[in-house]
């Protein structure tokens, strides 16, 4: 990641995936891409409270990963899984290229440690929209019972984290902080060959904003 690829446009702030074509690995025979993430780390924290973001999103078919996340402000000295991770919004998933899907099918994804071991959940919901072709709001509200997360207003995933019914939920009660990035293939895309990365460049992921609300418990 890079600091050159992010930058404001036109009111909008803008990740732009660009190829390094004047490089090549002779070594491992692999393309070079550069990409760019911003996180709130030290600066912007919350624990609970409602997430929205107001994004374009680059077209993930072939390889393009990008996604709105929150990650336990604690993995700095626990580690992840113990930190917890929760992501809102992320797009380009295996199971959807293979169904002909990446431009609308949405993800939500949320991780945390048991036994030492990492345990998740996630689901993933086919809009039938073509979520590239403008902007969409992504959001979640986080409560000291639940987590449930949408692209506009269409929940994802539902996550019962009250005592009960998950109690070794700890990592979901702490301080987290934002992370917003493009990522280029990885096992979420099913593409860990750079040479299988097929995706238009550049690319751009515009966000137009990303707001947290009060929704009584932050």
């Amino acid at each position: 990641y890079t600091r050159d690829n992010v930058r404001e446009s036109n009111a909008h702030l803008v990740i732009t995936v660009e190829e390094d074509k004047t490089f090549w690995d002779w070594l491992t025979g692999k393309r070079k891409f550069t990409s760019g993430r911003i996180h709130t780390a030290g600066n912007i924290q919350l624990k609970y409270g409602r997430i929205e973001a107001r994004i374009q999103v680059p077209n993930p078919a072939n390889g393009l990963w990008p996604s709105v996340s929150l990650l336990g402000a604690n993995v700095d000295t626990v580690g992840w899984p113990n930190s917890g991770s929760m992501t809102l919004m992320q797009m380009g998933s295996a199971e959807a290229l293979q169904l002909g899907q990446a431009n609308s099918r949405v993800g939500s994804a949320i991780h945390w440690e048991r036994n030492g071991q990492a345990k998740s959940d996630s689901d993933e919901f086919n809009t039938k929209k073509d979520l590239a072709g403008g902007f969409h709001t992504y959001a979640m509200d986080w409560t000291p019972t639940s987590i449930t997360t949408f692209v506009d207003d269409v929940p994802i995933l539902t996550k019962d984290i009250s005592e009960s019914a998950c109690p070794n939920c700890d990592e979901f009660h702490h301080s987290y902080f934002l992370i917003l990035s493009v990522a280029v293939g990885g096992t979420f895309t099913g593409i860990t060959n750079a040479g299988d990365v097929t995706a238009s460049f550049p690319a751009e992921m515009k966000v137009d904003y990303v707001k947290i609300f009060d929704n009584g418990h932050t």
